[in-house]
C-alpha cells in the first residue's frame, strides 16, 4: 500500500510551532483523522483504547514481566528446593534418632561408642560429634564390631550445600537475584542454638501446666511469619491427655494458638512434624527429654516458586516411580546370611542402577513377629549376585515406613517387598545419580550462555536421547503385522512407546536377532491410541543365534507413537534426530506446556477423594485480594491456607485443633466427607466439612480475613447433612446449600448468611422428592445475578445406575422465586421433577452419574455435562446448554470404554466431567481418565462451537484414581484452570496414598 501523508491544519499556526505544554490531563484532546476528516478525541478515550489492547498487562510494571528463560529458571529452582527438603524429611523419618528400647544409642564421641556394647547384633548407633570428623556417622553392630554405613543426614546436608554452591553461579544468569531472595532459605539445624528451658510445660491451650517437670524441655524457636520448622522429638505419658507439642507465641511469648497437638496413648512415643509460623515471635516445642534427643530444623520463609510442568519435566523430576516399570523376579527373599528362601509373602525386584543411584522403598517393612532388622535393599553386580545389603528395616515388628539405599557400584538393586495379593500398597522410587542435587557433572541450573551452548551442542550432534519420554512395558512384543504377544523370555524383552509427530526421525540402537528364524519387528508406527498403523523397521533373524548391535533409523508417518523393541541384555538407546533443539529450548508443542505446579506447604491423605470431590463448591477461592485453600492433610485434619494474591508464601491454620473439635477430626475415611470454604461480604471466612449424614459442622472466623481465631456456626440443626456448598453472589451475598437425609431419600435446602447478625437465616426447602433423592450439579451464578439449579434423582443407594434426570430452575431474586430458563414458566417451591423444567432425558441405566459440573456463560445461560452410553454402549460426555431460546445437547467425546455403574459408588477410572466459561466466552469441559493411555493428562474439550468439539491435553499430571474439582470463577475472571493436584484413589486403604504431596495447578486456557 502506498504511504499516505495526512496534513493536519490548524488555522493561524502550524502544529510544530504551537507552545509546549507542561502537563496533560484526561480531559485534554488530541487530533485524529477519520475518513479524511480531522476530528478531536479526549486523551482519556485514547488511554482506554491502549489499555483495552494490552489487557491486564497495562496494569503491570516492567519488573512484573519475566522472560521465558527466567520462568523456566524459577521452575527448576523450585523443584530442586522442594526435592531437597523432601529428601531430608524422608531421611530423618527413616533414621529416627533413638529407639526407646535401649537397643540403639547415640554418642558424643567415637570413643564413647567403642566403650558401649549393644545387646544384640544388627542394631544401629550414631556418633554425633568427634574431634575426628570422619568418625561422625551411623554404625551397625555386627555382633563383634561396629561397621560404618551411609549417614543419610550427612547426605541430606551435603545435598543442601551443593545446592547453594550451584545457585551462586546461577543467580545472575538463570535465577534472578530478586527471585532468589523471595524464596526460602535452606533448612538449618538450630537444635543447639535456640532457647531451651527445662521443666517448663505448656498445655495445648497456652496455659502453664508446670515449671518443675524436669522430664520435659521447652524449646523457643524464634520465627517470622511464614518460616517453617521441622521438628522431631518425644511425647506422651501414662495418661491420655491432649499435649500441645507446637504452639505459636508472639514476640513477647504471649500465646496465640496451637500448631500441633497429640493425645498421649499411655506411653512415650516419638513424633515428627512440619509447621509454618503464623506470626512473628516464637514457636514453642514440647519435648520429653528422658526419652531421647530432639531435632529442630528452621527454614526461613515459605517456598513460593512456581514449578513449570512441561515436556521436559521428567528431566527435572528427582523422584522416579518405578514400581510398575520392572517386573518382579519371583517370590523369594535374600536372607542376612545371603542365602535365598522362597516365600509367598515376599516379592523380589531387581532395579538396574549405576553407582551413586538412590533407591527408596515405601511399604510394609520388617518381620511380623521379630524385631530383628530385615534387609530390604541389596547391591548386586551386573549378574545379580549379591555384594552387600545397603538398606535395613528398623528394630521393630512389621510397620509401614521407608528404607533408602545408595548403589555402591553399577549393577542391580535387590528390593525385598512385602506383598499381599491384590493390594497395591508399596512403592519403589529411583533417584539416578545424574539427577541428584550433589552431582556437579549434571548442572541443575544453566545461565543464558550455557543454554546457548547446549543448543549449539545439540545442533552439532543432531540427536537427543528420548528414552525418558517413552512408556516402557515389560515382556511385550509386537509383530510386524501389529499382533501383540507376551515375550517368552521373561524379564528380557521390553516394549518402548515413544511419542512422535509425523516427520520426526527416530534412531534405535539395540540388540537385534534371536535363536529362531523369524522376522522381528523393531519399530512400528502407531496412532495416538496405540493402534497399529504400519511396520517401519524389521530384522530378519537367521535362527543361528547371531546377535548384532543394530541401528535403525525411521521417519514417523503419523502423529502418535512408535513401538520400539528393546532387549535388556545389551545397551540400548532411542534418539530423536529432527527436533533436538525444540525439545530443550522450545516449550511449544501440541501438548500445552504452560501449566504452573506449585507445591503447597501441606501433605494430604488421599486414600479417599474428599480433597477432590467434583461436588465441592469450592476448595480454592480468591476474595478481597486474598487466596484461600482448604485441604484435609495426612493426619486427616482440615488445614486452611491463606495468602495475599501475588505473594509467594502461605499462612496455615489447623482447624482440627479448635476447642470442642467442631469438625469431628480425624476426617472420616469417606469420599463424601469433603470441605468447602467461602468469604462473606465483610471478609469473614466460613468453612464447612466432614459430613455424610452428620450434624452441621461449620466454623466462621472471629475477625475478617484472620484465620487464627474461629467459632462454630450452624446453617441447619439437622443431624443428616451431606454435600454442603457455598455460593457467593457478585455483591458478596453468601448462600449455603446442602442435602438433608440419605441417598435415595433426601431433600435439598438453602439459607442465606446474614451480614448483620453474622449468622445464617432460617433454612428453606427448595428441592423435594418422595421416593428418590435429588443430586445437584454445580450451582451457577450468572453475571446478571441469576441463580441456576440443575439436578437429577437417584432412586436406590445400592446402584448408581438408578440415577435419572435432568431438571432445572432459575431464580432472579436469590432463591425466593423460580422460573424456567426463558422465564415463561414459574415453579413454586419446593421444586420437584414435575414442578421444574426438564432439560434433558437421561433415564435410569443410561450412564448418567450424579453431581457433575455446571457453569454460566457470558450471557448468563447455564451449561452442564453428564455421562451417557452411546449406541455402541460406550461411555461418552454429553454437553447440555440453554442457547437463549431452547435447550440443546450433543456428545462431545469419542471414548472407547464402558464405565460400569452397577455398584453403589463409582470406580473413578474417569472423573465426573466439569465445565467452565473463559474470559473470551469459550466453553471448556475438563476431565481425567486412566483409560486410553491418557492417565498422565489433565484434558479439556473445547465445546464452544456446536458439532466441533476439540479434545486436547491441557497439562501433564497423573492423579491416578482421584477425580477433579475446580472453581469456574478463575476461568471467567483470569482465563485459568486453577485446581488442587495430587495422586490417590477415591476409596482405598493403601498406605501409599496416606501421605502425598499436594500441589496447586494453574493452567492458562487456550
Amino acid at each position: 500500500m502506498a504511504q499516505q501523508t495526512i496534513i493536519i491544519e490548524v488555522p493561524g499556526t502550524p502544529i510544530s510551532e504551537l507552545e509546549q505544554t507542561s502537563s496533560v490531563s484526561l480531559v485534554d484532546v488530541l487530533p485524529v483523522v477519520q475518513d479524511g476528516e480531522t476530528k478531536k478525541v479526549p486523551l482519556e478515550q485514547v488511554s482506554d483504547l491502549v489499555k483495552a489492547g494490552l489487557g491486564s498487562a497495562a496494569l503491570k510494571n516492567e519488573e512484573d514481566f519475566a522472560t521465558p528463560d527466567t520462568v523456566l529458571s524459577v521452575a527448576q529452582a523450585s523443584q530442586l528446593r522442594d526435592d531437597a527438603q523432601n529428601e531430608r524429611i524422608d531421611e530423618v523419618e527413616f533414621k529416627t534418632t533413638l529407639a526407646q528400647s535401649g537397643f540403639e544409642a547415640s554418642f558424643n564421641s567415637y570413643a564413647e561408642m567403642l566403650a558401649y556394647t549393644p545387646s544384640k547384633p544388627n542394631v544401629s548407633v550414631r556418633v554425633n560429634a568427634d574431634q575426628d570428623s570422619t568418625k561422625v556417622g551411623t554404625y551397625t553392630w555386627t555382633g563383634t564390631e561396629y561397621k560404618k554405613g551411609t549417614d543419610l543426614l550427612a547426605v541430606a546436608n551435603q545435598n543442601a550445600i551443593e545446592l547453594v554452591e550451584s545457585k551462586k553461579d546461577a543467580a545472575d544468569g538463570f535465577v534472578t537475584t530478586l527471585s532468589f531472595n523471595l524464596g526460602k532459605g535452606l533448612p538449618q539445624d538450630v537444635t543447639n542454638s535456640v532457647e531451651k528451658i527445662n521443666g517448663l510445660v505448656y498445655n495445648y491451650n497456652g496455659s502453664v501446666e508446670s515449671t518443675t517437670a524436669t522430664a520435659w524441655d521447652a524449646f523457643f524457636i524464634p520465627v517470622k511469619a511464614g518460616d517453617v520448622v521441622d521438628v522431631s522429638g518425644w511425647y506422651g505419658s501414662g495418661g491420655t491427655e491432649l499435649q500441645g507439642l507446637l504452639l505459636q507465641f508472639d514476640e513477647n511469648k504471649t500465646f496465640i494458638g496451637s500448631l500441633f497437638n497429640l493425645a498421649s496413648v499411655g506411653t512415650v512415643k516419638p513424633y515428627t512434624r512440619i509447621a509454618t509460623a503464623t506470626h512473628d515471635g516464637f514457636i514453642y516445642m514440647r519435648h520429653r527429654k528422658d526419652a531421647g534427643p530432639a531435632k529442630i530444623f528452621l527454614t526461613a520463609q515459605s517456598n513460593g516458586y512456581a514449578v513449570k510442568e512441561d515436556i521436559d519435566a521428567v528431566l527435572l523430576n528427582n523422584e522416579q516411580d518405578v514400581t510398575h516399570k520392572y517386573r518382579p523376579a519371583g517370590y523369594f527373599v535374600i536372607n542376612p546370611d545371603h542365602s535365598i528362601a522362597y516365600s509367598n509373602n515376599w516379592l523380589a525386584f531387581y532395579i538396574p542402577v549405576k553407582a551413586g543411584d538412590v533407591v527408596r522403598l515405601t511399604g510394609k517393612l520388617g518381620n511380623a513377629t521379630s524385631t530383628d532388622p530385615v534387609p530390604h535393599l541389596g547391591q548386586t553386580d551386573t549378574n545379580k549376585n549379591l555384594v552387600d545389603f545397603v538398606g535395613w528395616s528398623e528394630n521393630r515388628t512389621r510397620y509401614t515406613g521407608t528404607v533408602i539405599g545408595t548403589a555402591t557400584q553399577d549393577g542391580f538393586m535387590y528390593v525385598r517387598v512385602f506383598y499381599t495379593i491384590g493390594v497395591d500398597d508399596y512403592k519403589i522410587e529411583l533417584l539416578p545419580k545424574n539427577r541428584q542435587l550433589n552431582n556437579k557433572s549434571f548442572k541443575r541450573f544453566a545461565t543464558a550462555e550455557e543454554v546457548r551452548e547446549l543448543r549449539d551442542a545439540l545442533n552439532a550432534t543432531g540427536k537427543l536421547n528420548i528414552i525418558d519420554e517413552c512408556f516402557i512395558f515389560p515382556d511385550r512384543i509386537m509383530k510386524p503385522d501389529g499382533q501383540v504377544l507376551t515375550a517368552s523370555s521373561y524379564g528380557i524383552v521390553y516394549a518402548a512407546f515413544a511419542p512422535v509427530k509425523a516427520g520426526d526421525v527416530i534412531q534405535l540402537n539395540a540388540r537385534m536377532g534371536s535363536g529362531s528364524a523369524e522376522t522381528i519387528a523393531y519399530i512400528n508406527q502407531l496412532d495416538e491410541n496405540l493402534n497399529f498403523i504400519s511396520n517401519l523397521n524389521s530384522y530378519v533373524s537367521t535362527g543361528s543365534n547371531v546377535i548384532v548391535a543394530g541401528e535403525a533409523v525411521v521417519t514417523a508417518t503419523h502423529d502418535g507413537f512408535l513401538y520400539l523393541r528393546i532387549d535388556l541384555r545389551s545397551p540400548y538407546a532411542i534418539y530423536r534426530l529432527t527436533d533436538a533443539k525444540s525439545q530443550v529450548v522450545d516449550t511449544s508443542s501440541s501438548v500445552v506446556t504452560t501449566a504452573i505446579l506449585e507445591k503447597l506447604p501441606v501433605r494430604a491423605d488421599n486414600r479417599n477423594g474428599y480433597n477432590f470431590a467434583p461436588f465441592t463448591q469450592n476448595t480454592i477461592i480468591s476474595q478481597d485480594n486474598k487466596q484461600y485453600v482448604i485441604v484435609v492433610d495426612e493426619n486427616r485434619d482440615p488445614i486452611i491456607l491463606q495468602r495475599n494474591v501475588g505473594d509467594l508464601s502461605w499462612n496455615t491454620f489447623n482447624l482440627g485443633t479448635l476447642e470442642g473439635n467442631p469438625f469431628a477430626v480425624p476426617n472420616a475415611l469417606d469420599g463424601h466427607n469433603n470441605y468447602a470454604v467461602t468469604v462473606t461480604k465483610d471478609g469473614y471466612i466460613i468453612v464447612t466439612g466432614n459430613h455424610h449424614g452428620h450434624p452441621c459442622r461449620a466454623t466462621i472466623t472471629t475477625n475478617p480475613h484472620d484465620i487464627s481465631a474461629w467459632r462454630q456456626i450452624k446453617y441447619t440443626l439437622s443431624n443428616a447433612v451431606t454435600y454442603p456448598r457455598f455460593v457467593r453472589y457478585h455483591d458478596g451475598t453468601t448462600l449455603a446449600f446442602w442435602r438433608e437425609g440419605a441417598s435415595g431419600n433426601g431433600a435439598y435446602y438453602t439459607c442465606t448468611f446474614n451480614d448483620t447478625t453474622l449468622e445464617f437465616n432460617e433454612k428453606k426447602l427448595i428441592i423435594d422428592a418422595t421416593n428418590s433423592n435429588p443430586y445437584e450439579q454445580f450451582i451457577g451464578i450468572g453475571l446478571d445475578g441469576s441463580l441456576h439449579l440443575c439436578w437429577g434423582y437417584r432412586q436406590l443407594s445400592s446402584s448408581a445406575n438408578t440415577n435419572y434426570g435432568m431438571f432445572y430452575a432459575k431464580s432472579m431474586d436469590m432463591g425466593e422465586t423460580w422460573t424456567s430458563a426463558d422465564g415463561t414458566k414459574t415453579f413454586p417451591v419446593p421444586l420437584t421433577e414435575t414442578n421444574s423444567e426438564k432439560i434433558f432425558n437421561a433415564p435410569q441405566n443410561s450412564g448418567y452419574v450424579n453431581q457433575n459440573g455446571g457453569c454460566c456463560d457470558l450471557n448468563s445461560y447455564y451449561h452442564t455435562v453428564i455421562f451417557q452410553y452411546d449406541a455402541n454402549n460406550k461411555t461418552q460426555i454429553v454437553h447440555i446448554w440453554f442457547n437463549g431460546t431452547v435447550w440443546d445437547s450433543e456428545i462431545v467425546s469419542d471414548f472407547d470404554f464402558y464405565y460400569d455403574l452397577s455398584g453403589p459408588v463409582t470406580t473413578n477410572e474417569i472423573s465426573r466431567p466439569l465445565i467452565g466459561c473463559s474470559v473470551s466466552g469459550k466453553i471448556f469441559v475438563v476431565y481425567h481418565t486412566s483409560n486410553m493411555n491418557r492417565e498422565n493428562d489433565i484434558r479439556i474439550i473445547d465445546v464452544t462451537t456446536k458439532n466441533r468439539p476439540k479434545d486436547s491435553c491441557l497439562a501433564k499430571f497423573n492423579t491416578y484414581l482421584l477425580e477433579l474439582t475446580f472453581n469456574p470463577d478463575y476461568m471467567l475472571l483470569d482465563n485459568e484452570l486453577v485446581m488442587l493436584a495430587s495422586k490417590g484413589t477415591g476409596g482405598s486403604s493403601a498406605d501409599a496414598f496416606a501421605n502425598q504431596p499436594m500441589y496447586l495447578l494453574t493452567a492458562p486456557l487456550p
